[in-house]
């Protein structure tokens, strides 16, 4: 993986890390659960298509996106967490892909939504107007040391091998229905956690 790939895992994991506590958690029928035993498609692998294995188990688990590549994010917790650590491995070996790259960027955009939706503010890894990166590593939320903490954990989970996601689960069929969209836009409270609601960078 580039350097540019590598800043905006370490931001998608950091924005999944502090999703608001108001989201709950997801129920055990929830497609998002696969990101915690991620597998790619059986049948496309078998196929030779790596990519769109790997695509399709993604909308599988996160289902569609909308014509702005936003997806329904109306979780929090360590199915969601793990999109960061699949995207990552799926990147590594194939840095190039096309798919891939789309939903590593998707995946920032709808995220930084959800935490603005709930008054959570946090630079984007790329800004396409400022054309500039901005790392975790470079941002607080008013010295909150649980956030330092886990800024430090997730600099190593990127930059460390991790094949914990690669478990031995049930190979998911591409017969998996993929979710349409959530269009519902309905206002939700703001996000109390303490230093929750303002993350600038230094």
């Amino acid at each position: 993986m580039n350097p540019t790939q590598q800043a905006k895992l370490k931001d998608l994991a950091f924005h999944l890390q502090i999703l608001p506590l108001q989201l709950p958690l997801p129920a055990a029928k929830d497609n998002i659960n696969q990101l915690l035993h991620f597998m790619p498609c059986l049948e496309l692998l078998n196929d030779k298509r790596p990519e769109a294995a790997a695509n399709h188990s993604l909308e599988v688990a996160l289902g569609l996106r909308n014509d702005s590549g936003v997806f329904n994010l109306p979780f929090q917790g360590p199915a969601v967490e793990a999109l960061a650590k699949v995207l990552k491995l799926q990147l590594q070996s194939l840095p190039n892909s096309v798919l891939l790259n789309k939903w590593l960027d998707d995946s920032l955009m709808t995220s930084y939504q959800v935490l603005q939706k709930y008054g959570v503010t946090v630079p984007m890894s790329l800004d396409p107007l400022a054309g500039g990166l901005i790392a975790p590593s470079k941002m607080c939320i008013d010295g909150d040391d649980e956030v330092d903490a886990m800024i430090f954990e997730w600099n190593n989970i990127i930059e460390t091998p991790d094949h914990s996601t690669e478990s031995q689960s049930t190979q998911p069929t591409c017969r998996n229905k993929v979710k349409k969209p959530d269009t519902n836009d309905d206002k939700e409270d703001v996000d109390s956690r303490n230093g929750g609601t303002n993350a600038q960078p230094f």
